[in-house]
């Protein structure tokens, strides 16, 4: 696991709804489409708190606004997840500048380290 000095991307604590379909990888579409909580976003990828887990190495998309009120989507994998809470790690980012803008605006969360192992 990376130290906190490691880590590639900063992130930054978000208060954000995020939509998220998640992928079904026998059928190859979509199966769940819901609406979570962003608590922690950076250019690698994203924590979101959730009623009911995602699964783990799922394909999921993802529609959010960011505080600019500009559109971001990403597609992503679910690195972890637990009863609470689901660590994302981004494959793409259309709007990644939105993202850049939140960690210019903002500083840096302190999410304990186990909680976002893939930054």
């Amino acid at each position: 696991m990376r130290s906190f000095v490691e880590r590639r991307h900063p992130r930054v604590a978000v208060n954000l709804d995020v939509l998220v379909e998640e992928e079904n990888r026998r059928v190859g579409r979509a199966v769940a489409l819901r609406f979570v909580r962003a608590r922690n976003v950076s250019l690698g990828g994203m924590l979101l708190e959730t009623s009911e887990p995602l699964t783990q190495g799922a394909k999921v998309n993802l529609s959010f606004v960011a505080p600019n009120d500009e559109r971001v989507f990403a597609d992503a994998e679910v690195v972890w997840s637990n009863d609470r809470e689901s660590g994302l790690r981004f494959d793409r980012v259309v709007g990644e500048e939105h993202i850049l803008a939140m960690n210019e605006e903002t500083t840096e969360c302190e999410t304990p380290m186990a909680m976002c192992p893939w930054m």
